[in-house]
Formats: C-alpha cells, structure tokens, sequence
C-alpha cells in the first residue's frame, strides 16, 4: 500500500523515486563476542553488518515499480534509521518523504522509538506517513 501511494506520486508529478532500505547497526551475534572488523567502503564493519547490507541490497533489487515509466534508484543506508532517511532527503533535495510505519502504541513504541515520529519531527520537507497494515483486513476470532 505504501510503495503504491509512492509510485502514483512520483509517476503523476513525473519525480525520481527513491527507494531506500535502512541497515541499522547490528550486535554481535554471541553476547560479550565482536566479530573482527571487515572494511567496505573504507568503513570498519563486522562480517554480520556486512552480509546485512549485502542482504538488504539483494532484497532492495527486486523492489521495482510496477509502471516502466517511473524512474528511480535503489538507495541501501547504514545506519539508525531517522538520521539516514533526515539526511537522505536533505542530500537529495526530496519534495516528499513516504514511508509506513507499524502503528506501535504505548509501552512498545516508547521502548523502541518511532522512526516515523522522529522523521515527522526533525524533517523540512513534508512527510506521508501510512501505517504499513493499512487495508488489510484484520482476522476475527472464530466463535
């Protein structure tokens, strides 16, 4: 629902889609072990953020809009995730940021924070926010 929302936008206002896929940071996969760093980019990385980003590239690939006609790039950032979408926009100078959200409420969005939130706070450009399960049905219990 979202990437449709996106691709109508960019298509109708004859825009550059960017597809973007964040990487954030992620721990060592033993407690109390760091796996040796691995350079990419003329970074430190540790193999598992490394095959973290190969991953998301590969997953990012098939990400494509369904209309010819859109242009777009496929962007893979590293890093927390509000910072590298902040930064992104302003880089790129984008007319509109879209993107979903989970919905989260209460407890679990204060203890995990709301990309979206800190997105719709921080950023001077407009943002288009969806929750990501937004028309879908959800399932009743049989009874």
């Amino acid at each position: 629902m979202v990437f449709d929302t996106a691709q109508r936008l960019a298509r109708d206002s004859d825009s550059l889609l960017l597809i973007v896929h964040v990487v954030e940071p992620v721990a060592a996969a033993t407690p109390g072990t760091v796996a040796p760093p691995v350079t990419l980019g003329g970074t430190d990385l540790s193999q598992s953020q490394r095959e973290a980003i190969e991953q998301a590239r590969e997953r990012l690939q098939e990400v494509v809009p369904t209309d010819p006609a859109i242009r777009f790039e496929h962007r893979v950032i590293e890093g927390p995730a509000s910072d590298g979408i902040l930064d992104l926009a302003k880089q790129e100078q984008a007319d509109l940021i879209v993107m979903g959200t989970h919905g989260r409420t209460g407890v679990k969005r204060l203890l995990m924070g709301s990309v979206a939130e800190k997105i719709v706070r921080h950023a001077h450009r407009p943002v288009l926010t969806m929750r990501e399960d937004e028309g879908k049905q959800e399932e009743q219990p049989d009874g």
